[in-house]
């Protein structure tokens, strides 16, 4: 990440060696697989996209798929679909948009309410085990980190930093091809 998007981002640069970067990045590699562990010792049944959704949807719920999409930075579509499997288990409920008739809104349902509580006490316990020997410090520094790197890596525009080997992908977000790269982007 260069300077420029973490002065963008409020963050004072600091320099950093190149293996310190490179520990990183590589550190970063590994979170899809953590993702995995968390949703394996939580005792997760369903994938943790349904649940990412299924939060969304408790929080800025109730609301349009177009809101959901927007919020998880994803597709239309992959919203829609995610959104549909949880409608389909009793998870979210369509109700009447007051502001137009012809158009419906998300909300959770008291199962998906239940069901997001069970698996957010779950993915607690599960961490709380892992870090068991950690200090204070150490699990506040972590969080911190992810939230900052996260927001400083939101700041910044792709088509900025995109290597020379790839292409850079559709600036539209609207049109499939860029949706499609753009969720790619952001599940990796």
């Amino acid at each position: 990440m260069g300077y420029s998007c973490l002065q963008e981002a409020g963050i004072p640069p600091v320099p950093h060696t190149d293996h310190d970067i490179d520990a990183l990045a590589q550190a970063l590699y590994h979170l899809s697989a953590l993702r995995r562990d968390l949703q394996r010792f939580a005792g997760i049944e369903h994938a943790v996209a349904g649940l990412m959704v299924l939060s969304v949807v408790h929080r800025i719920g109730p609301a349009r798929i177009s809101d959901v999409a927007a919020d998880m930075q994803v597709n239309l579509s992959v919203a829609s679909r995610q959104i549909q499997a949880l409608e389909d288990d009793g998870h979210v409920d369509r109700i009447p948009d007051p502001h137009d008739g012809r158009s419906s809104l998300i909300a959770i349902s008291d199962a998906g309410r239940s069901k997001l509580e069970r698996a957010h006490r779950r993915l607690v316990d599960a961490v709380a085990t892992a870090v068991d020997d950690w200090d204070r410090s150490e699990i506040s520094g972590l969080a911190d980190g992810i939230v900052r790197l996260r927001g400083a890596l939101g700041t910044c525009d792709d088509h900025h930093h995109v290597p020379a080997d790839r292409p850079a992908a559709d600036p539209d977000p609207t049109s499939a091809q860029g949706a499609d790269a753009h969720h790619e982007e952001h599940t990796r």
